[in-house]
């Protein structure tokens, strides 16, 4: 037995040995070559050196020059990964083939050449495949020991990615190598079912260009359907109309201007075309033959993704999202900027569809880590070629047929968020997620929102969720954009319905209270000129009691079901097929609505994912009020200061209510003040006095005394721009000026050390996230600050 037992391990080593995957590591060079492969024999490179194309022969051994060779032979064959799982692909840059329109080397195109939509050379994803589908497959699934790693050149070797200030986001960095999508691509990259893969050092645009369609409209003998303006070039233009004019008039360069020629008056249109909102600026892009050359989003993602790493990552510039889809597990964001996307930053919504038909829910252990993480500009079409400091050529809001949320949530699960040293600002609709999304436990640090056009901070918090929030500044003036904006288009605005600002009334903080978890706000700084309330807090009702409503198929006993966005039943009995007879309400969570019983059709079975068509009855429910008995609610350190707009349309008169619980479903309410196990030591300024603001013995109503404090007097949403931490150097507004009550007022808690900035934090520390500084206010912020130009990549100082 002993000498069979070592005999049986020697052969499982031996087998694990032989079939072990030994990683390879593929390389995209601009000097590389073609690719080789059996149905491209004439193929230049196998891809797998660091060299370049030695300038003769076929198979040698050196890179690829085109990041799509690592898909595709360019032959006509179906699409498919010549790496696998594990792999290491290093992208350094590319060189078009001469089908290509619009080259940008060494930037790397995705999607076809052209807009021919596949007739040859352009075969990149078989002939006759429509362009819009000409994207990569999913990148193949690494492990938990060997990643599948997709790496810009600087995030290869001796790690080079850094951002131009070390300490704050990576607007760009001079060294990202760029992958762009184009002529009509619906996905850029994909991650669907993906796991186990990094994604470092890569900047992910498109070049949104009008190609396809007319650049410029006539009115008279020209033919429609010709491309005569390309967005940056005069062309030479030739007309099958009846005044037969040839010739390169000097066209009007103002989008919008007209010219006449021949006895045709044209309309420029511009060099852009867009997908998200109404009415169409400049132009609305092509979605057939011929293509106009842009993508709709950056990534996709699916409720099967996890462990994914995003590094140095900056998505910017697409028609729809920058990432769109569900979460499936743990995603790591770190330095990463999803900005200027016209629909979302990030996008979890992929619908329709789903188990029931209402769109794919987020698995239930789904988990954010973001660290400087940046989203700024959502709901903005970006401008194509970068002219201005803020490229948002124009946002719709949606009313309008656009959006603008930063985080864009579903009615889903989201076990935990941590943000650290996170950005939202200038987002058209919302910053932070929910109240859509339930979330878990939810965790945010030294981080910056600032006009937003929506809701600042949001969170439904389930029935046992926490939120705890520490040393952020928030300037909630959430009107910001109905005023131009120094370093954009004069355009940027003109698509936001003046309905849609401060939309659902743009609290700086609206919660949905857990039933039994958690709020707690440590040392922020807030400033607020909502519509109405400041923080507007929501309770619902418990559910009580579950029944079947339709059972479904697929489902085992003891299955865990998440029912809408706010908790779990347990499945108790199953009938022929897996369809459910039986369940039990498993952990305590809030209903959306106060009747029942009413169905909840967003069911996911989190424990047999294939399971479908359950749909779980709420057969009883009972009120719970704010105060809930729940852990610990605590409110320490904080200011808050007050300003009344009156373009808003107020609840409670020119003054805006400090807090509201659940009665400001709409309505003012300012009822159950009484819950807070702690709350001391905060400053609230410039509130509706007696709705919530200074109503605990410790709190202050007096002016903060910041260095500069703008005038409580309504001027314009402008003066309140000087609340936003990069403008440091020439006077930020969160930092408290000498002899400022909130220096010194605060009560030590523990691990808060150091402040927004970074300063050390003295004990007593200051009221707010910003300790007063005895020289000039450090300069570390660059989220909002200079830039300058590389060719089209916004670099920011």
């Amino acid at each position: 037995m002993r000498y069979s037992t070592r005999l049986a391990l020697f052969f499982i080593l031996l087998f694990t040995a032989g079939f072990a995957h030994a990683t390879t590591t593929w390389f995209v060079r601009v000097d590389g070559g073609t690719r080789f492969s059996s149905a491209v024999t004439t193929g230049q490179c196998d891809g797998q050196a660091d060299v370049a194309y030695p300038g003769s022969g076929t198979n040698q051994h050196c890179a690829f020059n085109d990041f799509r060779y690592l898909w595709s032979d360019n032959s006509g064959n179906a699409n498919a990964w010549v790496i696998v799982g594990g792999d290491i692909v290093v992208i350094r840059g590319c060189t078009h083939l001469s089908s290509q329109q619009n080259p940008s080397d060494p930037d790397c195109r995705i999607g076809y050449d052209n807009d021919n939509s596949g007739a040859p050379p352009n075969e990149w994803c078989g002939s006759g495949n429509p362009n819009s589908s000409c994207f990569p497959p999913p990148i193949p699934s690494g492990t938990s020991g060997a990643h599948t790693q997709i790496l810009g050149g600087c995030a290869y070797g001796t790690y080079t990615c850094t951002p131009i200030n070390p300490t704050d986001q990576p607007y760009g960095t001079t060294n990202e190598t760029q992958l762009f999508g184009g002529m009509g691509l619906v996905w850029t990259l994909q991650l669907q079912g993906s796991s186990f893969v990094d994604i470092e050092g890569i900047e992910l645009t498109t070049h949104n260009k009008v190609d396809g369609g007319t650049a410029f409209a006539n009115s008279n003998a020209y033919t429609l359907g010709q491309t005569i303006f390309d967005g940056t070039n005069t062309q030479s233009v030739t007309t099958a109309g009846t005044s037969q004019a040839s010739g390169t008039p000097s066209w009007n360069g103002t989008i919008g201007g007209t010219t006449t020629s021949a006895g045709a008056t044209f309309t420029n249109l511009g060099p852009n075309c867009i997908t998200t909102g109404t009415p169409a600026y400049p132009i609305s892009c092509s979605g057939g033959v011929p293509y106009d050359d842009f993508a709709a989003n950056g990534i996709r993602t699916d409720n099967a993704m996890h462990d994914i790493l995003l590094q140095d990552v900056w998505i910017h510039g697409f028609s729809s999202s920058g990432i769109y889809g569900p979460l499936g597990g743990l995603i790591t964001m770190t330095r990463v900027n999803s900005s200027y996307n016209a629909f979302a930053g990030w996008n979890f919504d992929l619908g329709p569809g789903g188990p029931n038909s209402t769109g794919f829910p987020n698995a239930p252990t789904s988990t954010i880590v973001a660290s400087y993480v940046t989203m700024d500009f959502n709901g903005y079409n970006q401008e194509y070629p970068i002219t201005h400091t803020y490229p948002a050529l124009i946002g719709y809001s949606i009313l309008d047929n656009g959006f603008g949320d930063a985080w864009s949530g579903q009615n889903s699960f989201l076990a935990s968020m941590s943000c650290d040293h996170c950005e939202m600002a200038w987002n058209v609709k919302d910053a932070f997620f929910g109240p859509h999304t339930s979330i878990g436990h939810v965790t945010i640090t030294n981080s910056y929102a600032g006009n937003n056009g929506g809701q600042t901070w949001k969170a439904n918090l389930g029935g046992t969720g926490t939120w705890l929030m520490q040393n952020t500044v928030t300037n909630d003036n959430c009107r910001r954009n109905a005023q131009p904006l120094v370093g954009a288009p004069s355009t940027y605005n003109q698509g936001i319905n003046n309905a849609d600002r401060c939309r659902a009334d743009g609290s700086a903080i609206a919660v949905v209270w857990p039933v039994v978890g958690s709020f707690e706000l440590d040392n922020n700084s807030f400033t607020v000129a909502s519509q109405n309330v400041a923080f507007d807090f929501a309770c619902f009702t418990q559910p009580t009691a579950v029944s079947v409503a339709n059972g479904g198929s697929g489902a085992n006993v003891n299955d865990i079901l998440w029912v809408g966005a706010e908790g779990t039943v347990k499945v108790t009995s199953v009938g022929g097929g897996g369809v459910v007879t039986g369940v039990s309400l498993l952990t305590a969570f809030q209903a959306a609505t106060n009747s029942a019983p009413f169905s909840d059709n967003y069911v996911y079975d989190a424990t047999t994912p294939s399971a479908s068509g359950i749909i779980i009855t709420i057969s009883a429910v009972t009120p719970v009020t704010c105060g809930g008995g729940g852990a610990p609610r605590i409110m320490r350190n904080n200011t808050f200061n007050g300003y009344t707009n009156p373009n808003n349309i107020s609840w409670n008169g020119l003054t805006i209510t400090f807090i509201c619980y659940s009665a400001c479903q709409g309505n003012a309410g300012d009822s159950d003040d009484t819950q807070w196990t702690i709350r001391s030591n905060n400053n609230m300024w410039n509130f509706k006095s007696g709705a919530g603001a200074c109503t605990y013995s410790g709190e202050t109503c007096v002016s903060p005394g910041l260095v500069v404090q703008p005038s409580q007097t309504w001027v314009s949403e402008t003066q309140l721009d000087s609340f936003n931490p990069h403008n440091a150097s020439s006077g930020d507004s969160f930092y408290p000026a000498s002899g400022s009550l909130l220096t010194g007022a605060g009560v030590t808690i523990s691990g808060i050390t150091a402040d927004y900035f970074g300063v050390t934090r003295p004990s007593p520390p200051a009221i707010g996230a910003v300790e007063f500084a005895t020289g000039p206010p450090p300069i570390t912020r660059s989220m909002m600050g200079h830039i300058h130009i590389i060719g089209n990549r916004i670099i920011h100082e």
